[in-house]
């Protein structure tokens, strides 16, 4: 009794009485040697999960009790109520915990050897916690996830047979489309006709468009319009763009002139252009000017097929041919000009003027080593009137410009006359490597100084590359300032140089 008094006053005395929860002690720790028994309570129900942290009864040792080894005290020594019974219990469900946990982490620990794992090390991929060189903690440890878990054996690599993803192409829909099937039979209607194949439309317009770039279309590679798949961009106009295209089933190639509907098409002079292009090409069928095979509309533009000329345009044609030589093969110039100059007159002969030839308007098709020219580009053609040839219209390039147009006669110019100028400045190109009438921004040159040039038509020929004067004479013959003393384009093929070879 007097054991059992002197533990209830070291129990009231350490803990300040019976609504004070214990503090915690440092003198005891539990031994691993306990028994179950002394964890089962039969009196006590079913404890609830233990804290996450646990708590340690403060039992004082006994006066005399000088061994190293701590044995429990009886439960009988010990006065507990109900609430700290409740207390024990969750201590003692905790320290087994514990003990559990010591208990594993011991046996790791005196361990010499690992036991024999099913799963081979390198197949093994779970790491040490924390840093590869720090050891694998207890997966009981309350800081740490389960990290050693164990690993399922990975399931073989079988090699499949190589895919490729194919993205889906992208259709663009069609609204209206019409195939365009000419002849030489077809016969051009006059202007009074059709109106819309004259200048009536773009007689007060200004001089450049109005074009937003992002009105202009720029993503259609890679998609489909019609049965037309476009490849890739081919180049960019003033108002347009033109793609590669093939058709899906023939797998023939074709070129695709876009023009982005909107403020660009309701522009003046973009839609006369446009209309007027297909009015004319739809009736031409001839050897050297590009064949119109096809219109489309679509949601967001109008597009124009054409013909795919793979050679090139003439301009780097001429570059080239002076680049590599520096003689002047005029037969093969006199050959390649004949071309463009029978195209033009079957052009006039069909009261057609194209207004706008040039080097880059002129395409260039391989074929048995032979050179095939192409006329294209027919957005300021126009048919006119034969018995009223004249126009007013200012119109073309301005190194190709003819000094009428150049000086704004009031009577206005006759567009045939003009064409043929534009021929004069295409052959000088041919024979030298460059244009007769041009001017250098470089040297602080005006636009104004290459206008004087034209009116004055003064042609110079470099000293240091020998042409024949029979080639000279025709460009001095179609390059003549007066539109009334011009050779006409039917005379031209009757001059000395093209009824001789021409040997330099």
């Amino acid at each position: 009794m007097a054991n059992e008094h002197t533990m209830n006053e070291l129990l009231e005395s350490s803990t300040g009485g019976k609504n004070h929860r214990r503090q915690t002690s440092h003198g005891l720790e539990i031994n691993t040697s306990k028994t179950n028994s002394f964890f089962h309570t039969a009196d006590v129900p079913t404890p609830r999960p233990p804290p996450s942290i646990s708590r340690k009864i403060s039992i004082k040792q006994t006066p005399n009790s000088t061994s190293t080894s701590i044995s429990p005290p009886s439960p009988s020594s010990i006065k507990i109520t109900e609430e700290e019974e409740e207390e024990d219990t969750l201590y003692h469900h905790d320290s087994y915990a514990n003990r559990l946990r010591n208990l594993v982490a011991s046996t790791r620990q005196a361990s010499v050897a690992p036991a024999p794992s099913p799963i081979p090390q390198y197949l093994n991929a779970k790491k040490p916690y924390g840093s590869l060189e720090s050891p694998l903690r207890s997966p009981f440890d309350e800081n740490q996830t389960m990290v050693d878990e164990l690993l399922s054996l990975p399931t073989p690599h079988v090699p499949a047979e190589p895919r490729h993803f194919v993205f889906p192409i992208q259709e663009i829909s069609v609204i209206s489309s019409d195939i365009i099937r000419p002849s030489l039979s077809n016969e051009i209607p006059r202007l009074s006709e059709n109106l819309k194949l004259g200048d009536q439309d773009i007689m007060t317009m200004r001089r450049e468009p109005v074009v937003r770039k992002d009105e202009l279309e720029t993503d259609l590679v890679g998609k489909q319009i019609g049965s037309y798949r476009i490849s890739r961009l081919l180049g960019v106009g003033a108002f347009s763009h033109v793609y590669l295209a093939h058709h899906v089933d023939t797998a023939e190639l074709f070129a695709i002139k876009t023009i982005q509907k909107g403020r660009l098409l309701d522009d003046p002079r973009v839609r006369s252009s446009m209309e007027r292009e297909v009015g004319v090409l739809k009736f031409i069928d001839h050897p050297n000017i590009v064949h119109l095979e096809a219109t489309m509309e679509t949601e967001h533009m109008m597009c124009i097929v054409l013909e795919y000329v793979e050679g090139g345009e003439l301009f780097d044609f001429v570059q080239k041919m002076h680049q590599e030589t520096t003689s002047v093969d005029e037969e093969k110039v006199k050959k390649v000009f004949l071309q463009v100059l029978n195209a033009v007159k079957w052009l006039h002969g069909h009261n057609i003027v194209h207004r706008d030839l040039k080097l880059e308007n002129i395409l260039i098709q391989k074929k048995d080593n032979d050179e095939i020219l192409k006329i294209t580009d027919f957005g300021l053609a126009r048919v006119v009137d034969p018995e009223s040839p004249l126009l007013t219209t200012r119109c073309g390039s301005e190194e190709y410009a003819a000094p009428e147009i150049i000086q704004q006669s009031k009577d206005g110019y006759d567009g045939r006359k003009t064409d043929t100028w534009s021929l004069g400045i295409i052959l000088y190109a041919l024979l030298v490597g460059y244009l007769p009438f041009r001017y250098d921004p470089r040297k602080n040159e005006r636009v104004s100084q290459l206008f004087y040039r034209i009116v004055r038509a003064e042609v110079k020929w470099p000293a240091d590359t020998q042409i024949s004067p029979e080639a000279k004479h025709v460009v001095r013959s179609i390059l003549e300032r007066n539109p009334d003393k011009r050779i006409s384009i039917h005379q031209i093929e009757d001059l000395p140089w093209f009824q001789t070879t021409t040997t330099i």
